[in-house]
């Protein structure tokens, strides 16, 4: 008999705030002021944070850096270098950000979504992306492991 379902697990409200508080406390460790958003694995907003001085550009920057890095399931400095060596056509699809800054969330070969961060230097927007989904990695790992 066919499957016609199949299980999925899915990002949570505590697993996105988790992720959204480990990007803040890089970015305070960094010094640096930026929006961070969390994303599910259809890029639908669950957190969301602008750190007090952070250019108000940020805001929809890290939402779409997080929503491309969900859908795509790629770091979004991938797209950025593909843009930047071989397919500006890529540009050309609609709601795609191909900006450094935007991480995908994938654990056990599942997407559960993408962080993104925004509004300081590329690589340290990055560098608060994936702290977020470190420190969510980390809590999905300690909650397994108290199971």
């Amino acid at each position: 008999m066919p499957n016609y379902l199949r299980s999925i697990p899915c990002l949570t409200l505590e697993g996105a705030l988790a992720a959204l508080e480990g990007a803040r406390a890089h970015a305070a460790a960094l010094g640096v002021e930026v929006s961070i958003a969390v994303v599910d694995a259809g890029g639908n907003l669950l957190s969301f944070a602008r750190t007090d001085g952070a250019m108000l550009v940020s805001i929809d920057a890290a939402i779409s850096k997080a929503r491309t890095a969900a859908q795509t399931r790629l770091p979004t400095r991938m797209l950025q270098e593909l843009v930047d060596r071989e397919q500006p056509s890529l540009l050309a699809i609609r709601q795609l950000t191909p900006a450094t800054g935007g991480m995908p969330v994938i654990h056990h070969g599942v997407t559960l979504g993408g962080v993104g961060g925004s509004g300081a230097a590329l690589h340290e927007d990055e560098a608060v992306a994936q702290a977020g989904v470190d420190a969510l990695i980390a809590v999905i790992a300690d909650a397994s492991a108290n199971a």
